[in-house]
């Protein structure tokens, strides 16, 4: 199956920014599902050091969901282009990942995988091509099953637009 990471550990090290309610009301939103996991599961992540040896439980979460459920909470909180003038050197670009997203990727700008050079069309607001295949403004998809996703493999889900 997917790979699963620890919910607990994703809150407190990814969202620490995000009350509580916010990240319950965005996962229930999105139907995300965050099954216990097995005294095995558990004993694992102890020994792992991601639990600490005092923790009875832990809620489970896929990792394309985790990247489902960051993506829709920092969406909203990135840098916005003022202007819409792009160099010659740019490109339309788009992904169809969690409901797609259209943006414009400015080569001179890309140094390496989190700098941020595509802009969101819908937007403005300015994303590293990392983070930008997670990047959409629909409330759809929350049935589809999105096994496997990892932003680490961007360059698999952008493409260029056919203009």
């Amino acid at each position: 199956g997917e790979k699963r990471l620890c919910y607990k550990e994703l809150v407190e090290k990814i969202l620490k920014g995000f009350s509580s309610q916010v990240i319950n009301a965005t996962r229930d939103r999105l139907q995300i599902f965050c099954p216990r996991c097995t005294p095995q599961q558990l004993e694992v992540l102890k020994l792992a050091g991601v639990l600490p040896w005092s923790c009875a439980s832990a809620g489970l979460i896929a990792k394309s969901d985790a990247f489902r459920l960051i993506g829709a909470l920092t969406g909203s909180n990135v840098p916005h282009r003022n202007s819409r003038l792009f160099s010659v050197d740019s490109l339309e670009v788009y992904h169809e990942c969690f409901g797609g997203c259209v943006g414009t990727l400015e080569i001179e700008l890309y140094t390496d995988p989190y700098a941020e050079c595509v802009t969101c069309s819908q937007c403005d607001g300015v994303f590293s091509p990392r983070t930008f295949v997670t990047h959409h403004h629909t409330s759809g998809e929350v049935h589809t099953c999105h096994w496997g996703f990892d932003s680490a493999n961007w360059k698999l889900y952008l493409m260029l637009c056919n203009d």
